[in-house]
């Protein structure tokens, strides 16, 4: 009998101190424990919150052991797409979520538009009071 890969996965954020961000870590752990043991997730957070040149050098760190996959919240997702593509360099799946990178290749991108979604709640209250924009 085989023994079955098990998959290493790092789950990295841009700041450790964001509630939201930590809910993100409680479910991609409760996501992993769903496979039994297959999948080993480890956590990635700059210390100084949102620190661009601390989540890169983290990463190019992370890239240089070759995970199974990185789960990625960029700090600021123009500046990381050099980092994004050398993961792709070394053949590293990407999924991204929250911040959509400018570049790079993900596999997926989950979030939403922010702008988007800001602009319609800012005009939902108008609606009523007749109010027309542009």
């Amino acid at each position: 009998m085989t023994a079955e890969k098990t998959f290493n996965i790092v789950f990295t954020v841009k700041n450790i101190v964001n509630p939201w961000m930590k809910g993100s870590w409680v479910g991609a752990q409760k996501a992993a424990a769903e496979y039994k043991g297959r999948v080993n997730i480890s956590y990635s957070s700059p210390t100084k919150s949102d620190n661009i040149a601390e989540q890169t050098s983290q990463l190019e760190d992370i890239i240089l052991k070759r995970p199974d996959a990185i789960v990625l919240l960029p700090v600021d997702y123009v500046a990381l797409v050099p980092t994004v593509e050398k993961m792709n360099k070394a053949g590293i799946p990407v999924f991204n979520y929250s911040n959509e990178l400018a570049g790079g290749k993900y596999e997926i991108y989950v979030g939403s538009n922010d702008e988007k979604l800001g602009y319609e709640l800012a005009s939902l209250p108008l609606q009523p009071l007749g109010i027309k924009g542009r």
